[in-house]
């Protein structure tokens, strides 16, 4: 309990002819109370709260006026519904090109890629499993096989 500090906000202080009633006073202390000795003993001293806890206090009684409160709410209404149309303006999009170095030839061939080839509805694409691509007979027959797909690509119809 000793070393226990209080903190109040708005008090009232009696200011006795006296001086401080600590013993452990600092001569500091002393000076602020001997310029008080003129008043009486039962004569109190306002202490004022800091400017900040005035307008706390002020706002707070504002604040608690009918109109104001249906004016706060109103405005978080519509603080809300604007956010939240602005939410669903947002874009989310993921663009390869902006993860890679500056100087990377990477950027440049996707660029090229998007400049120069048509992407179409269907993209045709082989895949060959379960085979043993490394034995030098069926490498030629894939080979073959898609030789005879791009021969067989003028036939078919897109719709």
């Amino acid at each position: 309990k000793n070393n226990r500090n209080g903190c109040l906000i708005c008090c009232k202080v009696e200011v006795s002819q006296k001086g401080n009633s600590r013993e452990d006073s600092s001569p500091e202390e002393g000076r602020e109370e001997t310029q008080d000795e003129n008043h009486d003993d039962d004569q109190q001293v306002n202490i004022k709260p800091p400017q900040v806890d005035r307008f706390m206090h002020w706002y707070g009684k504002k604040l608690m006026q009918k109109w104001v409160k249906v004016g706060v709410l109103v405005m978080a209404a519509g603080m809300f519904a604007g956010l939240a149309y602005s939410a669903t303006l947002l874009e989310v999009y993921f663009n390869f090109v902006d993860v890679l170095p500056s100087d990377s030839y990477v950027a440049d061939f996707i660029d090229a890629v998007d400049n120069y080839i048509e992407t179409t509805r269907a993209a045709p694409f082989v895949f060959f499993r379960f085979e043993n691509q490394s034995d030098p007979e069926i490498q030629n027959a894939m080979e073959s096989y898609i030789d005879q797909l791009v021969q067989d690509v003028d036939a078919i119809e897109v719709g």
